[in-house]
């Protein structure tokens, strides 16, 4: 509660400006919070891992969903700066303004908020209730298209409500419950909005089945329990003093282990797939891997080889 409340302080909004463009110009709430956790190294990897998602993810917004690489470099060295907080935008589906969250950054902003509204607890009701009211058709959003990309010239002026969320508010509209509205849409958000649990749930009995619980309220599909809980294993070790090195390298091990926590039937899949993404890096070249893995924002992609996507569940032990 400690580490989300001085978290929250940073994220205020004021006068409408964008939590996460707040966030970043509020440098000095950043150290006053620093040094209020500055005894409590758990506490401060919390804080700082939670300030780095809402940096990362509001300097990505303008290139989100680029996926012409050879446009991208072009234009990042024809302007002669940085990817990060890239202007002028060069999203192609939407464009907010300079620190605006992405649809993933809103359910990150969301689910901490709800945190801290339970002083720590998870509430997936909740969480869900406001992921459908934040981003439903009566806000900045906008109408309910009937596909991802509707009849909107692109790219819109506004923010992008994506697949998963539409599908959740659609199912909700039609008289599903909160928690049960989940559907097959399995993209990032699976891993995402999860941080906060991570940071209020780490080292706690039952650590992996709340992350669970709390993915398939949005994504009731196994890909996105089973990345998600990935993510949420090396950012647990990461915030109980661990590298995140160390847990990467030793996830694969880990998800092989006959008798681990909250198995899924594609950890083994994902292990093969981490060994492979794992010898890559050490080439040093994040973009071979990216291209050989895919850029989508559609987990199941991932769960593929040599381009051939594979399939998921206990047929995925086959390959």
């Amino acid at each position: 509660v400690r580490v989300i409340g001085c978290t929250w302080r940073l994220l205020a909004r004021r006068r409408g400006v964008p939590a996460a463009y707040a966030m970043v110009a509020a440098s000095d709430l950043l150290a006053q919070a620093t040094e209020e956790l500055a005894d409590d190294p758990r506490a401060l990897r919390s804080m700082l891992a939670i300030v780095g998602a809402f940096v990362a993810d509001a300097a990505a917004t303008p290139t989100h969903w680029v996926y012409d690489q050879a446009k991208l470099e072009a234009e990042v060295s024809a302007h002669g700066r940085p990817v990060a907080f890239f202007q002028p935008s060069l999203n192609p589906f939407y464009t907010r303004p300079v620190g605006a969250a992405t649809c993933y950054g809103e359910q990150l902003l969301i689910t901490l908020r709800s945190l801290v509204a339970h002083g720590g607890e998870v509430d997936n009701r909740d969480i869900g209730r406001t992921i459908a009211e934040t981003m439903g058709v009566d806000t900045e959003y906008g109408p309910l298209d009937t596909t991802i990309f509707g009849t909107r010239k692109l790219p819109i002026d506004g923010p992008w409500r994506h697949g998963s969320v539409m599908h959740y508010i659609q199912a909700i509209a039609n008289g599903s419950d909160y928690e049960e509205a989940g559907g097959s849409d399995d993209q990032a958000e699976a891993y995402v909005k999860t941080l906060p649990l991570v940071v209020s749930q780490a080292g706690q009995p039952g650590f992996l089945e709340t992350v669970e619980e709390s993915i398939r309220t949005l994504q009731d599909n196994d890909p996105a329990v089973v990345y998600g809980l990935a993510a949420a294993r090396v950012l647990e070790h990461a915030l109980l003093g661990g590298s995140c090195a160390e847990a990467a390298s030793a996830l694969p091990a880990m998800l092989r282990m006959p008798h681990r926590k909250n198995p899924q039937p594609d950890d083994r899949y994902v292990a093969n797939r981490l060994d492979d993404v794992l010898k890559m890096a050490q080439t040093g070249s994040y973009l071979e891997s990216v291209s050989t893995y895919g850029r989508s924002y559609d987990i199941k992609t991932y769960l593929r080889h040599d381009g051939v996507e594979m399939p998921t569940g206990a047929t995925a032990y086959l390959n």
